[in-house]
């Protein structure tokens, strides 16, 4: 499958919703053509390939599960004779934990999913992307500190963002450059009822929206972070650089003066 040669050309993994479609669609509108992945149902990508059309831009889907090493296989093969500017991993899974009672196959899955299936394709895709391209991994802050329901989740996403230093050491020589967004609490349809008073503890009093990672993606990928390789950046509105006993000490004392 040869791209045309008029445009630089995308993958994005997980691109059906959330961070991956607005980073699907935000790449559409920089001129990139697009090959885009989805794991359950095509439909919901569907809606990228009407946008490609509308831009003139080509879409071409993948069905790709991270969890199986066949379907891996399957899109390493679907690349073969493309020529790859931009790789934005994005695929990811979650799964909540009851730690007196640890399945352990919870954390095979999710370091499967979210961690060895990205260096698996960022090694077998190599060859496919040009020299002066860019890969760009999606972590999370979670990977930033310790977990209670979530540990494989924590666990795989901290070790994404360390493969992405080792990935930025392996493939400078060829000019490409590895990093990383650590999104912190974003609203899609991965948000649960326990987390909805994160805004709250956010000091810009909001979650973020996947497009505003979407543009940190794409900033990632373009000519602008030329020099940026091996790093994380955080998108969290501020939510790492606060702690929640500390700002609530700050309410009690606000109030106790007001």
């Amino acid at each position: 499958m040869i791209e045309r040669g008029d445009a630089p050309v995308a993958l994005v993994t997980g691109a059906s919703r959330g961070i991956g479609r607005a980073t699907a669609e935000a790449l559409l509108r920089e001129g990139y053509d697009l090959h885009a992945t989805y794991r359950t149902a095509a439909q919901p990508a569907e809606g990228l390939v009407a946008l490609g059309q509308e831009l003139g831009r080509r879409v071409v889907l993948h069905h790709f599960d991270a969890a199986i090493p066949g379907s891996l296989d399957q899109l390493v093969r679907d690349f073969s004779g493309v020529r790859l500017q931009t790789l934005v991993l994005n695929a990811g899974a979650i799964e909540f934990e009851d730690f007196p009672n640890y399945d352990e196959q919870i954390w095979d899955r999710t370091m499967e999913t979210n961690l060895s299936a990205n260096l698996r394709l960022s090694v077998r895709l190599q060859a496919a992307l040009t020299d002066g391209g860019s890969i760009v991994m999606v972590a999370s802050t979670d990977g930033l500190i310790g977990a209670y329901a979530s540990m494989a989740y924590a666990a795989s996403k901290a070790a994404l963002m360390n493969l992405t230093r080792s990935l930025a050491c392996n493939l400078g020589g060829r000019n490409i450059r590895v990093n990383a967004v650590a999104p912190g609490w974003i609203t899609t349809d991965m948000t649960s009822e326990g987390s909805s008073a994160s805004a709250s503890v956010t000091p810009l009093g909001r979650d973020g929206t996947p497009d505003e990672v979407a543009d940190a993606i794409c900033f990632l990928a373009s000519r602008k972070a030329s020099f940026i390789s091996g790093a994380t950046l955080v998108v969290d509105g501020g939510y790492t650089s606060s702690d929640q006993i500390m700002l609530n000490e700050a309410r009690h004392v606000n109030t106790d003066n007001s």
